[in-house]
């Protein structure tokens, strides 16, 4: 079933996630997957943005199950988010419990920033766009150790911002083995080529997806995706989840138009914290901040969002 006519270029992507801190990067990954599978979307690669070895499993595990278990995967080894403690509502289920292809934990990829330059190497000039839905940090060290490589191939980046995932240090408390991230969303302003462009998004708390996993309205036994949402809704009391990941990435599928959001030109200003300062009066550096038309537009997208999470694997990938 294709939930959306719109006709779009088609996208090659890169999803940098933080999956095992929130269940959403596993709909957002589910959304990734879903317009693959409709010929809209060249996955390239999924990254991850935090250290916790089971993150890389839990998200391979999702890839095997959309039938790409061949899909380049690149883990975050830097101090950030190294205590699993508090990402495996549902990350041991997925590891356990789902098919995967010998990926068990970080330790069997190779590091995310190889992972990026191998990716972007073979990548067409101004070709790639990243949509990233975790913390700042792998962005930030392309462009402190490769920042021509990053010019030259990435056309755009759709951020989830905000002060969960630019502000880690504060959210984080910048316990010793958290300090990584630290001025990272800031060092990643600083050093940003404007050739390329960026997407801020913030929306997506009011969008809540998910729900029909947990009432059984979509959704089998095979599907990581269901399991990941129950566990994480039936953890946390949960009904449905908001869609902050999901929506960057539909986005950065679709574009602003048929995501039914304008664009909002600026600067984002960013200290060392994460504290974002919008400032519209600056707007020559190719930065806009994404804004819903209206509230009839949110509540489509949402549905059309929920769908693409809903409808798993292609038919042809059950049968293979």
């Amino acid at each position: 079933m294709l939930i959306c006519s719109v006709a779009f270029a088609k996208v090659n992507l890169i999803v940098d996630s933080d999956a095992g801190f929130d269940v959403d990067d596993i709909g957002a990954l589910a959304v990734a997957h879903y317009y693959a599978d409709q010929g809209q979307v060249n996955l390239l690669a999924v990254m991850s943005s935090t250290c916790c070895e089971k993150s890389i499993a839990g998200l391979n595990v999702v890839n095997t199950y959309y039938g790409r278990s061949d899909l380049p995967i690149g883990a975050y080894k830097g101090s950030f988010g190294c205590d699993c403690g508090s990402q495996d509502l549902y990350l041991d289920d997925l590891i356990n419990n789902f098919p995967n292809n010998g990926i068990w934990d970080s330790g069997d990829v190779i590091d995310v920033q190889d992972q990026y330059v191998n990716v972007l190497r073979a990548a067409a000039d101004n070709s790639v766009t990243i949509a990233a839905i975790g913390f700042p940090m792998n962005v930030r060290n392309l462009l402190r150790n490769y920042p021509d490589l990053f010019e030259q191939k990435v056309k755009d980046v759709y951020f989830m911002n905000g002060y969960y995932n630019f502000g880690c240090a504060e959210h984080h408390w910048l316990q010793s083995d958290d300090a990584d991230c630290y001025a990272a969303a800031q060092e990643t302003q600083i050093k940003w080529p404007h050739t390329v462009k960026e997407y801020f998004q913030i929306n997506g708390g009011d969008m809540c997806t998910g729900g029909g996993f947990l009432n059984g309205q979509c959704g089998d036994d095979s599907s990581p995706v269901r399991k990941a949402y129950q566990d994480w809704l039936w953890g946390t009391g949960g009904s449905c989840r908001p869609s902050w990941d999901p929506l960057t990435v539909y986005a950065a599928i679709v574009g602003s138009d048929a995501a039914q959001m304008w664009e909002e030109e600026g600067t984002d200003e960013i200290d060392e914290m994460g504290h974002e300062t919008w400032d519209k009066s600056w707007t020559t550096n190719n930065e806009i901040s994404l804004w819903f038309n209206n509230d009839n537009a949110r509540d489509e997208v949402t549905r059309i969002i929920d769908q693409a999470m809903c409808a798993g694997r292609a038919t042809q990938q059950i049968m293979q």
